[in-house]
């Protein structure tokens, strides 16, 4: 019987985990919902194999399931559960930390990665011939599009060529950036007319400013995402800095706990809805609806915007004495950003 917010029975988990202590890892995948992480483990299913099990009972994890290996270890003295997983998932750590500490009873939890530790949540291994297959097909995509709309060659022309340049030079990531930005303006292009020849009720904004605007949007998602990302590993780092420096004290384990239930919480606030809202508006066809999803848009921000000002414990982290941090300042000037830039 699962449990809310954890996949499978607490006493299932912690059992599970003891008996990886001096054996093999057992098969795990994590996701992280709306209610907390959601952890399955099984003794004979691999990771992947529980991927579709944990997504058909939490579908609220969306894309947010990662699938690999758990084993209880010690080493050098420490005794901690390490979780070998495919990719990481932005703020996922510390809730499975703080869930592995609760109900297993293992002081901490370490992640490892086969993707580099910078990857993108939720984001595909990246593949130099795949980009490539990509961009190939946005091209004739879009010299259609400019047969049709010859304004738009020059702004989706430039946006090809920065992806092509960054493919040649192996910055993949900065090439998949620039192909989700061309896809976005292809797909924001204006129709005059349905197939069937009927014109859309609501009219469409002038080719130029639509391709402007997709691109502005897909870029804003890009950087809120980065955003979200420093935070989050911001915090993790900030809370291991601590647990080293009052290791082996009997404070220790008082500050890893206050630390999930008061620091932790920041990320739930400061969380990936805007990236979500503004997905929304990039694939958003009708004129009508994409004026609502704007607004939403920028009512999430504004939302943001007034947790960070309010909230007196990011000015206690941004001034902590063990690693330098700055979320007020970065969240709010991020925010002013991209509440210019998507309309």
């Amino acid at each position: 019987m699962a449990d809310k917010g954890y996949g499978m029975d607490k006493a299932d988990l912690k059992t599970l985990i003891k008996k990886t202590e001096g054996a093999e890892a057992f098969g795990c995948a994590l996701g992280k919902g709306k209610t907390g992480p959601y952890i399955l483990i099984h003794k004979t299913k691999t990771g992947v194999q529980l991927m579709p099990e944990l997504k058909s009972e939490f579908s609220d994890v969306g894309t947010n399931v990662i699938h690999g290996e758990v084993q209880l270890v010690e080493e050098e003295g420490k005794r901690f559960v390490r979780f070998s997983m495919n990719k990481p998932v932005s703020g996922l750590e510390i809730l499975v930390t703080k869930l592995i500490k609760t109900d297993a009873g293992v002081p901490d939890s370490v992640f490892v990665y086969k993707e580099p530790a910078d990857a993108a949540p939720g984001a595909p291994v990246l593949d130099a011939e795949a980009i490539k297959q990509r961009l190939s097909l946005l091209v004739q995509q879009m010299i259609k599009v400019i047969g049709a709309n010859p304004t738009l060659k020059d702004s989706l022309s430039a946006i090809a060529r920065q992806a092509n340049g960054a493919l040649g030079s192996a910055a993949l990531a900065e090439a998949t950036l620039h192909c989700d930005e061309l896809e976005a303006a292809l797909a924001n292009v204006p129709q005059t007319a349905t197939p069937g020849g009927a014109v859309p009720n609501a009219p469409p904004m002038p080719s130029e400013e639509a391709a402007a605007a997709a691109v502005a949007v897909a870029k804003s998602r890009n950087v809120w995402l980065a955003v979200h990302r420093k935070v989050a590993t911001d915090i993790e780092t900030l809370r291991r800095s601590i647990l080293d420096e009052y290791e082996g004290t009997d404070v220790a384990a008082q500050l890893d706990k206050r630390y999930g239930e008061v620091v932790a919480p920041v990320l739930t606030r400061l969380d990936e809805s805007l990236a979500d809202a503004l997905d929304q508006i990039r694939t958003a066809r009708d004129a009508g609806e994409r004026v609502k999803l704007v607004e939403r848009a920028h009512e999430i921000m504004k939302g943001y915007e007034s947790y960070v000002a309010s909230e007196p414990l990011l000015a206690e982290l941004d001034s902590n004495p063990f690693v330098p941090m700055a979320i007020a300042k970065t969240v709010t000037s991020t925010l002013r950003s991209l509440a210019v830039a998507v309309k």
